[in-house]
């Protein structure tokens, strides 16, 4: 007796992780919207959330996690890949009065922002200290041998206090990487890979950002990187007068906390 065969086509595949330290979010709890309408995917093995036989158009997915924020992130075919199309979300976690001390608020409104995230000026012991443009390749230098288990890092210019985010593809033998795109500028000697802390922004020009505090007696200087109508803007900040964002400078920010 021969049994019929069921073939189920996947129509999504989302990622969930935390925007602060880049580390997946496992928990089988978190619920889903398709334009507001409960969506069911099932959470896999290794923490990924996959939606079969949904149907593929567009809409905008809502995410909700216990001690995260709420997410709405669109989903578009059109830019995704048509194999297995992907998404990653990264969560910003909510302000209670157990992290409160840990992390500093900066949120605001600012009409036409698109993205927002943040690096520390001050690098780890990781850096890129050269680029080969024909085959999209870094050179690292990673005396400690730190695991790259993220795939989102930002390579600093802690000269122009500027920084561009990349996605490492691949680990290759002898220190290289391969990375997604191609640099839009030289490396400046040696430069810092550090995970960017992710923000959110909204259609209506809302933004939230969440920064790890340090040690009281450490200042830490961040360079925040922000899109407003497709153009990119860069402005450094620390966490004990923190700014709000503009296309023409910064002021305090008086809702940091």
């Amino acid at each position: 007796m021969t049994g019929d065969v069921v073939s189920h086509r996947l129509d999504l595949l989302v990622r969930l992780s935390h925007a602060v330290t880049g580390n997946p979010i496992a928990d089988g709890r978190a619920m889903f919207w398709r334009d507001k309408k409960r969506l069911r995917l099932r959470m896999t093995k290794d923490a990924h959330w996959v939606g079969t036989d949904m149907g593929r158009y567009d809409f905008e997915l809502g995410v909700n996690v216990r001690g995260f924020e709420k997410a709405v992130v669109p989903v578009r075919y059109g830019v995704l890949d048509q194999t297995a199309p992907s998404i990653d979300i990264l969560l910003i976690p909510e302000q209670t009065e157990w992290n409160k001390p840990s992390l500093l608020t900066l949120e605001g409104s600012l009409c036409g922002i698109e993205e927002l995230q943040a690096v520390p000026l001050k690098g780890e012991d990781l850096y890129a200290v050269s680029y080969q443009e024909e085959t999209c390749t870094l050179s690292l230098y990673n005396p400690h041998r730190k695991n790259l288990r993220l795939s989102f890092y930002a390579i600093v210019d802690q000269r122009r206090q500027e920084f561009e985010i990349i996605t490492i593809l691949k680990t290759l033998p002898e220190g290289m990487v391969k990375i997604d795109h191609g640099l839009k500028k030289s490396l400046d000697g040696r430069s810092p890979l550090i995970h960017p802390v992710y923000g959110m922004v909204s259609g209506k020009g809302r933004y939230l950002i969440r920064l790890p505090k340090g040690r009281e007696d450490e200042k830490t200087s961040w360079i925040l990187r922000y899109v407003v109508n497709g153009k990119e803007h860069f402005c450094m900040t620390d966490l004990a007068e923190p700014v709000l964002l503009s296309v023409n400078g910064q002021k305090k920010n008086k809702k940091g906390g």
